[in-house]
């Protein structure tokens, strides 16, 4: 199983190379459901979707989540990941789930109910699937680099709030 995690770990990297060079894949899962679709979330759709992969999203706002629609998104859910509620509106069933969600902001508070309430409800649902993969992307926002450049571990912090 691990060696199955680090082989996706890499598709995902090569994934984000293709969001770069406008690249195309040749193995992909056939459907995949999103969450967290701010920054990466959404360049990953498009990848996905333009790579005819069957695409789900969770996002928290209403421009993203018409963006998705309009992207050719199936399933679309607005709302936080941390309600118990939204895997009840899914009716499809997905292969591959990642996790892009960030803080929803309002401190302490905001960072447990998207990190840690939110994840134990995408694991609840998630028992509910055949999924072949599941990825966290965790969050780059600890560091200062922006601009679509690559982050790692290894990068400085200093500057951080």
């Amino acid at each position: 199983m691990l060696h199955h995690q680090f082989l996706w770990y890499k598709t995902l990297i090569h994934l984000f190379r293709m969001i770069q060079n406008n690249l195309k894949f040749k193995e992909l899962p056939e459907s995949v459901m999103i969450f967290g679709c701010g920054y990466i979330g959404t360049a990953l759709a498009k990848v996905l979707l333009g790579n005819g992969v069957r695409v789900g999203a969770l996002t928290r706002n209403q421009s993203q989540a018409e963006l998705l629609r309009s992207l050719g998104a199936k399933e679309v859910l607005q709302c936080d990941l941390h309600d118990a509620n939204w895997p009840n509106y899914l009716q499809l069933p997905y292969q591959s789930a990642v996790n892009c969600v960030s803080s929803a902001g309002g401190g302490l508070l905001g960072y447990r109910q998207s990190y840690v309430d939110g994840q134990k409800v995408i694991l609840d649902w998630a028992n509910t699937q055949k999924l072949n993969n599941f990825i966290y992307t965790s969050s780059t926002s600890v560091y200062p680099q922006g601009g679509g450049v690559v982050v790692t571990e290894q990068m400085s912090t200093q500057d951080c709030s």
